[in-house]
């Protein structure tokens, strides 16, 4: 599937690790932002990929005899992926812009989280997240990638590195909620997401 804005392209499987541990893609999106003195650019493509059976087994029976089209607008629905940690998923980003580095673009994660983990009483994960830029070589066309864990940590990796993992349930369900939740940093994405999500869920 090809990301329309930024034409990145994302496979329908996406091993975050093991060849053992590749959900399937369900949606993507471009994050957006104003930089100062500078026009919006994109600042990264997405892909949200999730494991489809674990999907279907944990949350198809909640949303038994629903629609495509009524559970794509559902926020439940997101709700309950964003929770559901025996669920794997992954979100993997492409860096699209040359004006992204490590500082900017944890800041920018910082930013969009704060509000949740302050409601979660979690905001000292932050820290640990952020040591995991300490040093990266950000460059245009960079890869990372962010997968859940049965524990509710978030394993990260950059490029071809896994560099860590913050273990906080509170802090994946944060995460997860920025694509997800009601303030979507990217809204675009949320709706190609929701709508892959109801494809797998619903009753046809």
């Amino acid at each position: 599937m090809e990301e329309p804005q930024t034409h990145t392209h994302f496979p329908a499987k996406f091993c975050h690790l093991s060849k053992d541990d590749c959900p399937a893609l369900a949606g993507v999106g471009a994050r957006s932002k104003r930089l100062v003195g500078i026009k919006n650019i994109n600042v990264y493509s997405l892909g949200f990929y999730i494991d489809e059976q674990a999907a279907k087994k944990v949350l198809g029976p909640k949303f038994k005899g629903r629609t495509v089209e009524s559970l794509s607008k559902d926020q439940q629905l997101c709700s309950e992926v964003i929770q559901a940690h025996s669920v794997p998923k992954t979100v993997r980003i492409v860096i699209t812009s040359r004006m992204v580095n490590g500082d900017r673009f944890s800041s920018g994660v910082e930013e969009s989280m704060t509000p949740v983990l302050k409601q979660l009483g979690d905001e000292s994960s932050l820290h640990d997240f952020k040591q995991l830029f300490s040093g990266a070589d950000f460059h245009q066309g960079l890869e990372l990638s962010f997968s859940s864990t049965p524990e509710g940590a978030l394993s990260t990796r950059i490029g071809d590195k896994e560099v860590g993992a913050v273990k906080s349930p509170a802090f994946t369900s944060a995460f997860f909620t920025m694509y997800l939740g009601d303030n979507p940093v990217s809204q675009d994405g949320k709706k190609s997401i929701t709508e892959g999500l109801a494809q797998v869920l619903a009753d046809e």
